[in-house]
């Protein structure tokens, strides 16, 4: 049980943000990044298309700020999450 708070304390206590430049960090873009590469043009083409659609009617319907929405269509494909998830130290 012991184990378990102190591990829980650490956890909590030394938790680095996800975008922190560790290996582990590093390592997930690069896999994301391969990941994209890997898909053919017209898949890539499809998605991004699909991603600069949503953004258009999220800043349409006035539910991001024109700052957000544009910042948002310079996100590399699979980067949005990590570029804009709420970060709580």
């Amino acid at each position: 049980m012991l184990d378990l708070v102190v591990g829980a304390l650490y956890f909590v206590v030394f938790r680095r943000k996800p975008t922190d430049g560790s290996k582990r960090w590093r390592r997930a873009v690069d896999q994301l990044a391969a990941a994209v590469s890997a898909l053919d043009d017209d898949t890539r083409a499809r998605i991004l298309a699909d991603i600069g659609d949503a953004i258009d009617e999220l800043e349409t319907a006035g539910r991001i700020p024109e700052s957000v929405a544009a910042e948002a269509r310079q996100a590399p494909p699979g980067m949005l999450g990590a570029r804009f998830a709420p970060r709580e130290a």
